[in-house]
């Protein structure tokens, strides 16, 4: 009896360890389950936004060039916003909403844009910055630094999504960083044509009022 009372106990307790074995197991499975998707959300958190999603790939491109002009007419010309088309590849139209808000319509890898971009710095003669809504391209900043009474130098950096360059039409950043050059270089051909040093005018000019 007293040996058939012992085989009893090391059975329920055989099962007992069993049963919490397969509890402890089943445990652990919740916890994951209800902690993984957490953890995820935790590792999608964005600092710079303070959202949850997937941390955007930002790239930067810097270029410069040098103008055959004063500064303060560098940043003039720049700020003709209704004239970037002029030199900007792809942009067709460049609309003032009010003091720091634009609207912009652009021809990006054979598809017509509009997004939204607005000013966020603004120091006369020496720097301007601007974000952009609905654009591959997230910001600009242009700097303009006097190189002599007659010559400046135009530094240009810009944040772009190079997930969403890709998304659009594949375009590498090396193309990119291409057309950017291109833009300035065809800045420096509008700006060095139309301005002229004081003193240069001609009888024509004068005539007609040109100022540059």
């Amino acid at each position: 009896m007293e040996r058939a009372l012992d085989l009893c106990g090391v059975i329920i307790s055989t099962t007992r360890s069993e049963k919490e074995s397969e509890f402890s197991a089943a445990t652990d499975v919740v916890k994951a389950v209800l902690t993984e998707p957490l953890k995820f959300e935790i590792d999608r958190y964005t600092p710079s936004t303070g959202n949850f999603g997937k941390e955007k790939r930002m790239s930067t491109i810097e270029k410069s060039i040098e103008v055959n002009v004063p500064e303060y007419t560098a940043y003039a010309q720049w700020t003709k916003f209704a004239e970037f088309p002029q030199f900007m590849e792809g942009v067709k139209e460049v609309t003032q909403l009010d003091g720091k808000r634009f609207h912009w319509k652009a021809v990006i890898t054979g598809q017509e844009k509009e997004w939204d971009s607005e000013i966020t710095e603004l120091v006369a003669d020496q720097r301007l910055a601007w974000t952009s809504r609905g654009s591959v391209i997230k910001g600009w900043v242009v700097t303009f630094h006097r190189l002599s009474d007659a010559r400046t130098k135009v530094m240009l950096q810009l944040e772009y999504d190079s997930q969403g360059v890709a998304e659009h039409g594949g375009e590498a950043l090396d193309v990119v960083s291409q057309r950017v050059q291109g833009d300035l270089e065809r800045f420096k051909a509008l700006i060095e044509k139309r301005w002229r040093p004081a003193g240069r005018e001609t009888i024509f000019d004068i005539a007609v009022g040109k100022t540059y």
